[in-house]
């Protein structure tokens, strides 16, 4: 597990939020991926990104750090990224 990922588990108190955070970092590898042209990495890190915010959209806990309505904004737009 890369430290970045590892380090950010400790900062969230509700699961939720370590799914948000995952699909966050998610998403910025799959800008990154696009940016050097590799489409192929993009679209993985990018379905990575969307199963990790639809998990934190669909449990029970409560998002301690966002707004579900930002959350599922940011679902919305990795999903917009992906299909291109």
């Amino acid at each position: 597990m890369h430290l970045g990922l590892f380090r950010l588990s400790y900062n969230f108190i509700y699961k939720s939020d370590i799914y948000v955070g995952y699909g966050i970092i998610y998403e910025v590898l799959g800008d990154q991926s696009v940016t050097n042209n590799d489409i192929t990495n993009a679209v993985v890190w990018y379905e990575g990104a969307i199963e990790f915010l639809d998990k934190a959209i669909n449990l029970p806990a409560p998002l301690n750090f966002r707004d579900i309505n930002e959350v599922k904004m940011l679902l919305s737009q990795v999903e917009s990224k992906k299909s291109k």
